[in-house]
């Protein structure tokens, strides 16, 4: 196959920071601009939830999306 076909092989694939989700990036940023216990923990504690999703083949945004319907339930208030 010719480099003409390859060009968007790979663009449909999920930004990746690391190995997790490109959303860890914030929270590194943070954790870059005030190194503290505090934020290292906070790290390293979305880094594993988001470490866990991405285990079990769940996409963060989906996952957030069934967080709001447990809370919320079925029907959503319209003003």
């Amino acid at each position: 196959m010719s480099l003409q076909g390859n060009i968007w092989f790979h663009s449909a694939k999920p930004v990746k920071f690391f190995i997790v989700d490109y959303r860890v990036s914030v929270f590194f940023i943070l954790f870059m601009l005030r190194m503290r216990f505090e934020t290292f923990a906070l790290l390293l504690l979305v880094f594993m939830i988001f470490y866990i999703l991405e285990a079990q083949k769940i996409n963060v945004v989906d996952a957030f999306k069934k967080i709001r319907f447990m809370l919320g339930g079925k029907t959503r208030k319209i003003k």
